[in-house]
């Protein structure tokens, strides 16, 4: 699998779990491209969607790829992520 140029400089942002707006902030990139290479690394197993619990103050995994949470999300990148993003 390759990657894109964004697509890795945005995997390097996520070897910390990151907010969406704090990956706005910190990549140069519009809202509508962050959310394109978010899907595609997310429908690609390549980084986890969470939702902060507030209840039990520790974040969640989303099984399912949450669309309407995206904004409200934070991701962090998976084992497999890891792998190929350091494999470049």
């Amino acid at each position: 699998m390759t990657l894109t140029n964004i697509q890795f400089e945005l995997l390097d942002q996520l070897y910390f779990t990151m907010e969406y707006y704090a990956l706005c902030q910190n990549l140069s990139l519009t809202g509508a491209e962050l959310d394109a290479e978010l899907k595609q690394l997310l429908e690609l197993r390549l980084i986890h969607q969470l939702i902060y619990n507030e209840q039990s103050k520790e974040y969640d995994f989303c099984e399912e790829i949450n669309l309407e949470r995206l904004h409200t999300s934070s991701y962090v990148i998976t084992k497999q992520g890891l792998i190929i993003h350091n494999g470049r």
